[in-house]
């Protein structure tokens, strides 16, 4: 017995002494963790907490898939499970790191717990694998789907992606601390990568919609070439006979897409078709194909811009434009490098701040991608620049920028460009390849004329078609190469097919035409002024309209069924606005008639061509043929015999009354009322100085009771500091029509305009709205201040506050005014100031400035800050330090450099006013910091009685004068 007495007593000893080296290893690693736990209970801390975070990304996209619903109970009993390891592991650290107590308790729940924590831990590592069979079985198919439409489509939303980001650092935080199958691993892996492939797809976006050019058709409007023409430039045609000088532009021209570098340069008369064959060679897929023998191993990039004199933007004939166009064109095909070019931009789209991108940005991007080699290992870059010679700025240095880019990177960059033969580019491109469009014509025009002829109806019926075809030849013999004066000439021909004229006065007609196109023009303009009374009245106001259309880019096309209406708009009787204006089934033979009157009227001077409208009568408008027809009429004598005839005609109102008319007849176009009704308001505005047709002004406000039901957004003001964003206001129909006439100046007190805001079916406007409408109008160039000072002065005196802010928005009218004041340089701000601080605007303002970077040694950019309580906008702007021309932005610049950059409103109000001006803005600044709330009535009525301050708005008011601001008094 004392044997097995000294056996049990030697195996409690050892039992003891395992147990207490157990408990000495626990207490000397939580004496010397900073936690208060083991090494081993903070490692499965970390793994287990891993794990929970990697349940949280784990939500399948298709619940309904068996697989996906054993996924989800996992996760429910994984999250259960983590949790009471969790806080098992909590249990056993040492609550307080000095207390002896506390450590001896850590010891012995450690100690205690130590098989449930073991078997946790195991059942844990079950879960996790149980985890990997699901990963493996589970369908990608949906989720892959899901991330595909958003990195190819981009189409996430910034909810969607802050979802996306959110999940995915989950996923990737959890996948590097917890064990799982390769299987399971690739796949989360895959998911990750393709919603980091969505985001970067949606920032792309982003910033491509931020350098587009919106509102320019594709090619400028230039017509694709005729079927007979051009194509044999690039493919050889063996049927078509080919003179020396032709052969040798078209191996020129294959020569230089498949091996040559530099610059291409096509030249010629107006109208001999250098834009057409632009066009083509852009999009003919022979020019791609030569283009990938020139690029080798990498991929040829081709992207166009068409300058464009009279385009429906001033982007189509300035440098800003090209360089957005050309950097939009080219990013859409190697999206892979925008975040090299707009790295800031990048940074802020990816965290969904505010994403501004100003012209100086695009030039250094640009500047960029035609210098960085990087981006040349993968492509090559082909530009096609079609009609320098209608770019509006200095042509010789915008021929130095195109060399300097061909130069910076000669074998990747090569540029194809198209002009007249204007002497700049004549001699800046002497030493270029080239080609000479009218030289080369020649037997496109007779394949041309030939076609026109044989299809012909009244050509085909004809007993006498050899003498035509004589007549023709000699149109081809005349034409010296310009495809625009056989056009014209060839419809003349056809014209008189048409109407049986006798083919000897036909004849006769084409030996007298000139060949030269301008003579040609003056021929025909002639011909309109020797038509009848009325018709050639009716010809120069069709002229007129031409003009109005073709020379502001705001105001919509002149459809053909506007042009019916011209016969109708003299008649005082005749009603726009009626119901029945057009017999229902009078439209399609009023349509015909007019474009038979057209062609009458104008001699093929303007034509009809397809516009793009989903209402069927609105698919054609008229334009004239060709820019050197506006040229033509653009001249002193010309114009001034159009303008005699046309005296008394009022284009705009005709455009707004025919405008109405087509709603009444067509009411599916009423969604088009808002677009529309401002460009015809705009170019009142420009046109009539200010004033409305009484007699439109009446049909106007009648259509808009009749349809008061109709809701339109109404585009009330801008906001600079956030993008240019604009504010669009939902309102009814009648309401819509003030506020729109207010946003463009028409501020007047008028009986029509009273009894529509009266009318029991429209509601009061609301002033705030009214007010910022009103301040609207500061984008278009600068308001009539003659106008706009009182009708400000009447909406802050009958309720408009000048603090207040314009629905959801939280800067306040007040500092949108101030804002944008920073920004422009074409308002005379100091009265509006005046004004606004009389009504009690706030004056606890600052004005923070950050220069962010040089653009060169007159030009920069600088981020302006203003701070009103809690309001806050910024907006970046480019200053211009003008010698001749001290603007508030240089004052406010200099200024803020002496004081910190940050003052207050009584300091940098002085840089918008004559020094005459600054006691009285800084009295009302002082009085409304001392004043709590807005004054009284009673208040501003003694202010405005102080002639010393110089506020009676309603009387006349003195300007400062000053080397910016200009000398005026105005009345109510």
């Amino acid at each position: 017995m004392e044997a097995l007495v000294v056996v049990g007593l030697v195996g409690n000893i050892i039992t003891f002494l395992e147990f207490g080296a157990h408990a000495y290893g626990i207490i000397n690693d939580i004496r010397g963790s900073t936690s208060g736990a083991t090494e081993e209970n903070e490692q499965l801390r970390l793994r287990t907490q891993a794990t929970r975070e990697l349940i949280a990304g784990l939500s399948p996209q298709s619940p309904a898939k068996p697989a996906a619903i054993r996924l989800g109970e996992l996760s429910d009993q994984g999250e259960k499970l983590s949790q009471e390891l969790l806080d098992l592991l909590k249990k056993l650290e040492r609550t307080k790191l000095k207390s002896k107590f506390a450590l001896t308790k850590a010891t012995w729940n450690n100690i205690r717990y130590y098989r449930k924590k073991t078997q946790l831990a195991s059942r844990l590592d079950q879960y996790k694998h149980q985890v990997n069979i699901e990963l493996a079985q589970l369908s990608r198919s949906e989720n892959e789907a899901y991330f595909h439409d958003l990195f190819e489509q981009g189409r996430s939303t910034d909810q969607q992606l802050r979802s996306i980001l959110a999940a995915t650092e989950k996923l990737d935080s959890g996948i590097k601390a917890v064990e799982l199958s390769p299987e399971a691993l690739r796949q989360i892996n895959s998911l990750i990568e393709l919603s980091n492939q969505a985001s970067a797809s949606k920032c792309r976006r982003d910033i491509l919609e931020k350098i587009e050019v919106n509102g320019v058709p594709e090619f400028s409007g230039v017509n694709k070439a005729h079927s007979k023409t051009f194509s044999w430039l690039l493919n050889p045609d063996r049927q078509r006979p080919e003179s020396p000088e032709e052969t040798n532009a078209r191996e020129d021209l294959v020569n230089w897409l498949c091996h040559g570098d530099g610059i291409f340069h096509i030249s010629g008369k107006p109208g001999s078709g250098k834009s057409t064959l632009m066009r083509l060679l852009c999009e003919h897929p022979t020019t791609t194909n030569h283009l990938k023998d020139w690029a080798g191993d990498k991929t040829a990039v081709l992207t166009h811009f068409f300058f464009r004199a009279l385009g429906t933007t001033p982007m189509q004939r300035s440098m800003s434009g090209l360089k957005r166009s050309l950097l939009h064109a080219t990013l859409c095909n190697t999206p892979d490098i925008v975040h090299e070019l707009f790295p800031g931009q990048w940074s802020s789209a990816k965290e969904r701040g505010p994403l501004q991108i100003t012209d100086s940005d695009i030039a250094t991007a640009f500047d960029a991608l035609t210098r960085r080699p990087g981006h040349f290992e993968r492509y090559r870059l082909v530009f096609f620049i079609d009609g320098l010679d209608e770019y509006e700025g200095d042509s010789d240095e915008m021929v130095k920028q195109l060399f300097q880019w061909v130069e910076s990177n000669p074998e990747d960059i090569k540029i194809c460009v198209s002009s007249r033969e204007l002497l700049v580019f004549q001699e800046r491109f002497r030493h270029c390849r080239k080609l000479r469009m009218h030289k080369i014509t020649y037997h496109d025009i007779e394949a041309y004329v030939k076609a026109k002829i044989s299809a012909n109806e009244d050509f085909k019926s004809s007993n006498n078609q050899e003498k035509i075809l004589q007549i023709a030849h000699t149109i081809i013999h005349k034409a010296e190469g310009v495809f625009l004066w056989v056009e014209v000439v060839i419809r003349g021909l056809l014209e008189g097919l048409l109407a049986e004229d006798r083919l000897e006065d036909l004849e006769q007609k084409v030996n007298e035409l000139p060949p030269e196109l301008e003579d040609l023009f003056n021929e025909l303009f002639n011909q309109m002024l020797r038509h009848k009374n009325l018709d050639r009245t009716r010809a120069m106001r069709t002229l007129q309209l031409g003009v109005d259309v073709s020379s502001t880019s705001r105001i919509h096309p002149l459809f053909v069924i506007y042009y019916s209406f011209l016969e109708d708009f003299d008649n005082l009787d005749f009603d726009f606005g009626a119901d029945k204006c057009v017999p229902e089934g009078d439209i399609e033979n009023r349509l015909r008639r007019t474009k038979k009157q057209l062609r009458h009227r104008c001699f093929g001077l303007l034509e009809v061509v397809p516009f793009a409208r989903n209402c069927t009568h609105l698919s054609e408008r008229i334009r004239f043929i060709h820019r050197s027809v506006l040229e033509f009429l653009s001249k002193e004598r010309v114009w001034s015999l159009v303008q005699k005839e046309c005296e008394g005609f009022d284009g705009p109102s005709f455009i707004l009354e025919c405008f109405l008319a087509t709603l009444v007849l067509f009411p599916g176009i009423q969604e088009q009322f808002n677009e529309y009704m401002w460009d015809v308001l705009w170019d009142n505005q420009r046109q009539n100085k200010w004033e409305i047709n009484p007699r439109v002004l009446e049909h106007i406000i009648r259509y808009s009771i009749k349809h008061s039901d109709m809701m339109i957004n109404v585009s009330v003001m801008t906001l600079y500091w956030d993008g240019h964003t604009r504010i669009f206001l939902k309102k009814p129909l009648a309401e819509a029509v003030i506020l729109a006439a207010t946003r463009f100046g028409f501020y007047e007190p008028n009986p029509t305009f009273v009894h529509i805001n009266t009318h029991p079916w429209v509601p009061k406007l609301d002033p705030v709205e009214t007010l910022a409408a009103m301040l609207g109008n500061l984008a278009d160039d600068g308001p009539n201040l003659r106008r706009l000072l009182p009708a400000l002065d009447h909406m802050l005196k009958n309720g408009a506050s000048p603090n207040a802010c314009l629905q959801n928005q939280n800067v306040s009218i007040w500092m949108h005014l101030m804002c944008h004041l920073c920004y422009s340089r074409d308002v005379n701000p100091e009265p509006i100031i005046r004004l606004f601080l009389l009504y009690g605007a706030g004056a606890d303002m600052f004005l923070c400035l950050q220069d962010v970077g040089n653009i060169g040694e007159r030009e920069f950019n600088v981020m302006l800050e203003l701070e009103g309580g809690r309001m806050r906008c910024s907006l970046q702007v480019t200053a211009v330090l003008a010698d001749d021309r001290p603007e508030p932005l240089r004052s406010i610049i200099n200024m803020s450099k002496k004081n910190g950059w940050r003052l207050p409103l009584r300091d940098w109000i002085t840089c918008f006013c004559h020094p005459d001006q600054i006691r009285t803005l800084q009295f009302l600044i002082d009085l409304n910091l001392g004043r709590n709330g807005a004054p009284t009535n009673a208040e501003i009525a003694s202010l405005k009685s102080d002639e010393s301050l110089d506020l009676d708005f309603e009387k006349d008011i003195s300007i400062g004068a000053g080397s910016y601001l200009v000398t005026t008094c105005w009345r109510h």
